[in-house]
């Protein structure tokens, strides 16, 4: 089922993702940790077709976006400029391979 709104999501600390908003993403400020489950959840009601989420915190979110089964939303982790963790790499991995049937990222 393709998605009926056609916008762009972004999670994270609103210093890395505030000036998102001039390319028209909708940026979710991270005020607390806790929250950022709570912040997916409404990017699966609102029917996001990507999101973007900053790369420390997608492993708050990995269960559950594990369990989604529609295509869209596409999630991205984006690293920050403090740390690079590699999620980014692994998470483009499982999509590719949830897309096609086939590792082609080893």
């Amino acid at each position: 089922m393709i998605p009926t709104s056609k916008s762009i999501s972004v999670i994270g600390d609103e210093d890395l993702i505030l000036g998102l908003e001039i390319f028209g993403f909708d940026t979710l400020f991270v005020e607390s940790k806790e929250k950022i489950t709570q912040l997916f959840k409404e990017v699966l009601e609102k029917k996001y077709l990507v999101c973007f989420i900053q790369e420390k915190y997608f492993p708050q979110i990995k269960n559950l976006f594990l369990e989604i089964e529609d295509p869209f939303p596409l999630v991205l982790a984006i690293p920050d400029h403090i740390q690079i963790k590699g999620l980014a790499k692994d998470l483009l991995r499982k999509i590719t391979l949830k897309a096609i049937g086939a590792d082609i990222l080893r």
